[in-house]
C-alpha cells in the first residue's frame, strides 16, 4: 500500500525534516511503500541529494516541489519560532493532483509506529483529520480576541487530507481569502484557519497521533481537560511525537521526550556532522543542568507554591473575563 506524506521546508529545517523521514523510514512495516511530497522554498541540489540518500534505510519515492514563499510573505506567522513556510501545505490539493489522500506533517515530529493506520483512517466525508490542540483549551474560550470558539480545535502540525474533497471545494482559495480578509485577527498562523475554514468538516483523530509537548507539561489545559485520562495514555505510548514548543530537541536537553529525537537524529547524522552533533548537544546539556538547578532553586524557596498552582485556573479564567469586559 503507497502511503502519501507530506513536508514543508526550506534550506534551514531541512536536516530536521531529515531526522523525521529517519523515523517512518525505521519505524514503517515492510510492505509500506512510502512516497514523500516535500514543499520547499529554495533547496539547494546538494540538500536534495542528501534527501535521497536516505533510502539507505529504506527505499522510497519523493517529489520535491517548488513554492514561492513571497506568494504567503506578508502572512501572519503566529510566533516567532514558526516560519511562513508553514503556509505552503494550503497548497497541498494544488500540487499533489494526482492523488486523492495525504498525510501532513510538521518538520519537528519523530513517528514511532508505521503510518498505515492513520493513511487508512477513513476520511471520505471529512476535508481533514486532526488531533485536538490542548493548549489552547481556555484561551480559545475565555479569550475574545481568540478567532476560533469552537470546542473542538486541532494541532495543525499532524493533518490526514482528504485532497479529493480540498479540490472539489476549491479550499485552497477558501484559505487564501479567509487569511487576507482576517489577517489580524490571527494569533496562531494557519492554524487558526484551517481551523475556521474547515470547521465541521473536521475528523477528531486518537490523541496518540499527535502528542504534543503540552502532553507531558502539568498544566491547567491538561489537568482540567475532560480528556485528561486519553491525554496521559497517549504520552506514555505515542505514535508521533510532536515538539510543539519554542524550544526543539536540537538546540536544548530539556524537552520531554528528547532522546527520541537524539536516537533517530543519531542515525542520520553522517561522519562529516558528527563533531558538529556531540558540540551542539554538548552545549545543549550544559544549559539542561542551569535549567534544572534553577527550577530546583525556585522550588526550595517556595516561588511555585501548591496553593498557586490550585488557584492558577481560575486566576487564569478570571483574567479572560475582565479582558473581555474592557
Amino acid at each position: 500500500m503507497q502511503i502519501n506524506i507530506c513536508f514543508a521546508t526550506d534550506e534551514n529545517y531541512l536536516k530536521y525534516m531529515a531526522t523525521a523521514m529517519v523515523s517512518i523510514l525505521q519505524t514503517a512495516n515492510k510492505g509500506d511503500e512510502l512516497h514523500f511530497y516535500i514543499l520547499c522554498d529554495k533547496v539547494s541540489n546538494n540538500s536534495k541529494q542528501y534527501i535521497n540518500s536516505l533510502k539507505k534505510f529504506k527505499d522510497f519515492g519523493v517529489e520535491f516541489l517548488d513554492v514561492d514563499i513571497k506568494d504567503f510573505i506578508s502572512f501572519p506567522a503566529g510566533g516567532k519560532h514558526i516560519s511562513n513556510t508553514t503556509y505552503f501545505r494550503y497548497k497541498i490539493s494544488e500540487l499533489c493532483r494526482d492523488i486523492s489522500k495525504i498525510i501532513y506533517l510538521d518538520c519537528d515530529v519523530i513517528i514511532k509506529q508505521s503510518l498505515a493506520e492513520l493513511f487508512e483512517t477513513d476520511i471520505k466525508d471529512y476535508y481533514l483529520a486532526g488531533v485536538e490542540d490542548i493548549g489552547y483549551y481556555y484561551l480559545r474560550q475565555y479569550n475574545p480576541e481568540f478567532i476560533y470558539k469552537s470546542s473542538f480545535y486541532i494541532n495543525a502540525g499532524v493533518l490526514l487530507i482528504n485532497l479529493k474533497r480540498w479540490r472539489q471545494d476549491k479550499l485552497y482559495n477558501k484559505l487564501m481569502e479567509f487569511t487576507i480578509k482576517d489577517g489580524d485577527k490571527i494569533k496562531i498562523g494557519d492554524q487558526d484557519v484551517i481551523n475556521a475554514v474547515c470547521s465541521g468538516k473536521i475528523k477528531e483523530l486518537d490523541y496518540k497521533w499527535n502528542v504534543q509537548d503540552s502532553f507531558y507539561r502539568s498544566t491547567p489545559e491538561r489537568r482540567y481537560n475532560p480528556n485528561r485520562k486519553k491525554i496521559i495514555q497517549a504520552a506514555k505510548f505515542p505514535a508521533i511525537i510532536h515538539y510543539t514548543y519554542k524550544k526543539k530537541p536540537w538546540n536544548t536537553m530539556s524537552m520531554p521526550r528528547t532522546k527520541d529525537w537524539l536516537y533517530f537524529d543519531y542515525l542520520r547524522i553522517d561522519k562529516v556532522w558528527s563533531l558538529k552533533f556531540i558540540n551542539d548537544y554538548f552545549i545543549s546539556t550544559v544549559c539542561c543542568c542551569f535549567y534544572y538547578l534553577k527550577n530546583f532553586i525556585r522550588f526550595i524557596l517556595d516561588i511555585r507554591t501548591i496553593k498557586y498552582e490550585n488557584d492558577y485556573r481560575k486566576v487564569k479564567i478570571l483574567f479572560f473575563k475582565i479582558k473581555r469586559k474592557k
